[in-house]
């Protein structure tokens, strides 16, 4: 019987594949994709990509959900630039994205 999709997966994978580009030259890494902020891991993975010899910078591009109480945390653990993503209610209309860099 085949494995899930999701089997393969695992709560580290990001800190190894941001070792490997860290390896190939790559100095800043965003975490973004899914909603970063409500994985319950996410101080502990930014504390780990940002103690990464070599690299010089984390981000997280976020819609918000969970950010509130998890952003002193995720800046004491080397999280340098967040990035937030704004939508519209769901009146229909689906142009309303933006973004806003801090």
């Amino acid at each position: 019987m085949g494995r899930g999709c999701g089997s393969a997966l695992t709560p580290w994978l990001p800190l190894r594949q941001a070792a490997l580009f860290v390896e190939a030259g790559v100095d800043k890494v965003r975490l973004t994709g899914g909603e970063p902020t409500l994985r319950r891991d996410l101080p502990a993975l930014v504390g780990r990509l940002a103690a990464l010899p070599g690299l010089r910078g984390v981000g997280i591009t976020t819609n918000g959900i969970a950010l509130a109480r998890q952003l002193p945390e995720l800046r004491a653990a080397g999280a340098h630039a967040l990035g937030s993503t704004l939508q519209r209610g769901r009146g229909g209309c689906r142009s309303g994205h933006g973004s806003s860099h801090a």
